[in-house]
């Protein structure tokens, strides 16, 4: 800011004071108003805008002190010094407690005021030049498109005094839109502000610079046309530029405040936009990395998913068998109620015959040789009996039904855990219990295991975790898997899980045939495999450490060839 140029109010109630003070300023170069009263003097300063107040403190009315405290309920910015006649270290005290940034005894030598004037208002420089710099580094912070939006439009109202801001954007069919707005009600005016944005962009670079548009906005013929902008009583309109590509425009307009702005307020719009564009191609920057990464984590959990239903195809035979096993003896139970029945069926309508005959009006007549019927009946009922072995079949029915109860049960349990386990991902963690599925994983792999692995199981007392199952029992397939495979003939799995002070700890231990030193490092690179081609796709273990990873766990590999291999997991009780 120039300091000779700044615009200053005088408030005394003596009209020599005015004219002297009046006088000695312009001559200075300042430009100058006067007021007569306290009252006078801030009606004019809130129609107005003022770089600094010089009042006298003793006044009808408002006086000095009253001026100085209102002045700051106003505006902050606003420097003001007192005059008083009265000066003792207590009133110098009371003004500088309220907000005056100097104070001048009467009668006021004149160098005295000017050197005065220039100190305070040097001083009102540097703190606009300390704001903008904060508003700068806020502005520079916010990484985030809609709330860096938000800081600008904040930013501007409170450095250039606005009535309402608008930031406009350009969006991918290159046309503007509002990203954010202050004192805009209803969108008519917003389409109002976006029409005034887009006759500027159709100027193209000459209209880089912002420019002040001083009285109504509609007078310009740049605007002609635009109906309702009539309420803009003073307005700077700054195009925002990154190497010669329009991003976007931003329209600060003053509405009800008299003052318009000057080249002090172009100067610190001209400022802040240059930090503005870099915010804003940055903040641009980042969504781009954002929308990057998130297709990345959508590719990884893809990856994930795809190589779980890989060692769900690979276990497909073996999960079929252990489902075989149940079904046929529940079809082949199934074959023996079936005959059961019939020989049930067979002996109930015997029963029934001689039910029949032993009703009152078959009795009553024929006694002997009625009686010999029923005789007869009775025998062939026994017979029958007899033949079908009717105790051995109620005895066996219960453990048919109970059999295939099992049966069905264990077909449920397998049909469960596999659809728990091919499940897709799930992007919230959940409440679950390492134990249980570990259990669910063991159903699903029994088949690569039971033949020649014996697995033994230490499951401690542990709490249930926030996690991601689903996944989890993913990393517990792929190591009993190995597991199984590391074992060429008979051997044993041993599973053990305890809490570790903060920490869920799960060790899988096998009898096989170990891993090479050498290969240690490179067990958890993506493709990297010792088995046959054909049989691997490498990638089992490498998703199991990134999930392990995504737990902010750790797994860790000891192994000693020809004796086998321990995987420890460890995994946040907290996550």
């Amino acid at each position: 800011m120039e300091v000779k140029r700044a615009k200053i109010l005088c408030i005394d109630d003596e009209e020599g004071m005015r004219e002297m003070l009046s006088f000695v300023l312009e001559s200075e170069g300042y430009e100058v108003k006067t007021a007569d009263t306290g009252e006078n003097g801030l009606m004019t300063l809130e129609e107005e805008r003022f770089d600094m107040v010089i009042t006298d403190m003793k006044m009808p009315g408002i006086d000095g002190v009253e001026v100085v405290k209102r002045l700051k309920q106003l505006d902050l910015t606003i420097q003001v010094i007192v005059i008083t006649g009265y000066a003792t270290l207590e009133t110098a005290i009371g003004v500088l407690r309220y907000g005056a940034a100097d104070y001048l005894k009467k009668p006021v030598n004149n160098e005295d005021l000017i050197i005065s004037i220039e100190n305070v208002l040097q001083k009102k420089e540097l703190e606009e030049t300390v704001s903008l710099y904060d508003a700068s580094q806020i502005i520079l912070s916010k990484i985030k498109l809609e709330d860096l939006s938000i800081v600008i439009v904040e930013s501007l109202i409170k450095i250039l005094k606005a009535d309402d801001v608008s930031l406009m954007l350009v969006n991918e069919e290159n046309r503007l839109f509002v990203a954010h707005s202050y004192g805009l009600n209803g969108d008519i005016k917003k389409d109002k502000r976006l029409a005034m944005g887009e006759r500027i962009i159709e100027r193209g670079p000459q209209e880089k610079e912002p420019v002040i548009l001083s009285g109504k906005a509609n007078e310009y013929p740049l605007f002609k046309g635009i109906e309702e902008i009539d309420d803009i009583t003073s307005a700077i309109v700054c195009p925002l530029y990154i190497k010669n590509n329009i991003i976007g425009m931003l329209n600060v307009n003053r509405t009800t405040m008299k003052e318009p702005f000057n080249l002090n307020d172009l100067r610190k719009m001209s400022i802040i936009c240059s930090q503005i564009s870099l915010a804003i191609e940055n903040a641009k920057l980042y969504r781009e990395v954002e929308e990057k990464v998130q297709k990345l984590e959508d590719a990884q959990k893809q990856l994930v998913h795809s190589e779980k239903m890989a060692a769900i195809g690979q276990l497909a035979a073996g999960v079929a068998h252990e489902i075989n096993n149940p079904i046929g003896f529940i079809n082949s139970n199934l074959g023996t109620l079936g005959e059961y029945t019939d020989d049930i069926k067979k002996l109930l309508l015997k029963y029934e015959e001689l039910s029949k005959s032993s009703e009152p009006q078959h009795c009553s007549t024929a006694a002997p040789q009625h009686l010999d019927n029923i005789a007869s009946l009775i025998k062939e009922t026994e017979d029958i009996k007899e033949e079908i072995d009717i105790c051995f079949i109620l005895d066996d029915l219960e453990k048919v039904i109970m059999e295939s109860k099992d049966g069905a049960e264990r077909v449920k349990k397998i049909v469960m855990d596999l659809k728990d386990f091919s499940h897709p991902d799930d992007s919230e963690l959940k409440s679950a219990n390492i134990n249980h599925g570990l259990e669910s994983t063991l159903n699903i792999v029994w088949n690569e295991l039971k033949y020649k692995v014996t697995v033994i199981k230490e499951f401690g007392d542990i709490p249930d975790i926030n996690c991601y199952p689903h996944q989890l029992n993913q990393v517990f397939m792929n190591i009993l898997v190995n597991g199984a495979h590391a074992i060429e003939e008979k051997g044993e799995i041993k599973i053990s899980t305890y809490q570790d002070g903060d920490n869920i700890i799960i060790k899988i231990s096998d009898t096989g045939k170990g891993i090479p030193e050498e290969d240690i490092p490179h067990l958890f690179d993506p493709f990297f495999t010792t088995k046959e081609v054909g049989k691997g796709t490498g990638l089992g273990l490498s998703i199991a450490y990134s999930i392990i990873d995504k737990h902010n766990g750790h797994i860790h590999v000891d192994s000693t060839v020809g004796k086998g291999s321990t995987f420890t997991i460890m995994i946040p009780a907290n996550l």
